[in-house]
């Protein structure tokens, strides 16, 4: 997703589809198009018959972020991009090296 609408709804009388529901009225509202993902915090993921609903362990209780991720569509790519397209190349990643532990400053003593 590289953009999206973060709504905040901490309503508990309301069932998370129908303020999800809102959060997608919003984006449609403000971006044009509908909405296709929404992360939420991980104990409140829930089923939904439009939206993919992902539990994110970096969103907070109550937050929707709801948005366009374009890895979810299976469309394929049209002939003249397929032959244009390069390989991917290999992801190689660089081994990490350890912490380094540094011990504190300690200030120095004034003579008298």
């Amino acid at each position: 997703m590289r953009e999206g609408l973060l709504w905040f709804d901490p309503d508990p009388r309301r069932p998370p589809q129908a303020r999800l529901e809102d959060a997608l009225r919003r984006y449609r509202d403000r971006f044009g198009v509908e909405a296709n993902c929404c992360h939420v915090a991980p104990g409140e993921a829930f089923e939904h018959p439009t939206v993919v609903v992902i539990g994110s362990p970096s969103m907070l209780p109550h937050h929707f972020l709801v948005g366009r991720d374009e890895s979810l569509f299976a469309a394929q790519p049209r002939a003249r991009e397929a032959r244009k397209a390069a390989p991917p190349a290999p992801v190689v990643l660089a081994p990490q090296a350890p912490p380094v532990s540094v011990a504190p400053r300690r200030r120095a003593r004034r003579s008298a």
